[in-house]
């Protein structure tokens, strides 16, 4: 990419800039995603999360150019927010799971012996929370109103203000993460 030798502050300055700002982003996106992604990936050891980091950093530092500032390290500032951003991520799942928790201990198995199958069915459903919360946070969600609350693909895009399309293209993505993790065990 052309004009990757741009100074971080004069990047902050183009990102002021309305005929500049796209170009400004997408040098420092070619700059740092990579290195924020690796940072994010040797802390989490998932692809999927620092995949998720990264983006929801880059939108983060869209929406927030405006408040930038031109004297601290661009560098810094995006790892400390890749950094944050894990952190709420990994306390977001850990939330969840603990609903989940709760939600199963709330109802116990009325049947007293636990035979093979129904371990084993509580091992594939405990697999499967697992996987859909790797799930990116949009996807996830409209994954969960198909499956778990039943809408249909056309409720869910009314619901969330998106089209039918994306919706489809969302549960196919969903549904083929969760056949690749699931096939690994098999």
């Amino acid at each position: 990419m052309k004009n990757t030798k741009l100074s971080d502050s004069t990047l902050i300055e183009m990102l002021l800039s309305p005929n500049m700002e796209l170009k400004a982003f997408d040098i420092l996106f070619f700059r740092y995603s990579e290195g924020v992604f690796g940072f994010i990936l040797s802390v989490s050891k998932d692809y999927y999360i620092a995949e998720e980091v990264v983006q929801n950093v880059f939108i983060l530092l869209w929406k927030k150019r405006s408040l930038l500032d031109k004297t601290r390290s661009l560098k810094s500032l995006l790892f400390s927010m890749a950094h944050n951003e894990m952190i709420s991520l990994f306390r977001k799942q850990k939330s969840e799971f603990t609903k989940r928790e709760n939600f199963y201990a709330a109802f116990p198995s009325e049947i007293s012996d636990h035979t093979e199958y129904e371990i084993e069915f509580k091992n594939l459903r405990e697999l499967l929370d697992k996987v859909i919360d790797i799930l990116p946070e949009k996807r996830q969600e409209i994954y969960r109103l198909s499956k778990e609350q039943g809408l249909s693909n056309k409720e869910i895009s009314e619901r969330l203000s998106i089209s039918v399309k994306t919706v489809e293209n969302q549960m196919t993505a969903a549904r083929r993460t969760l056949r690749k993790y699931i096939s690994l065990l098999e």
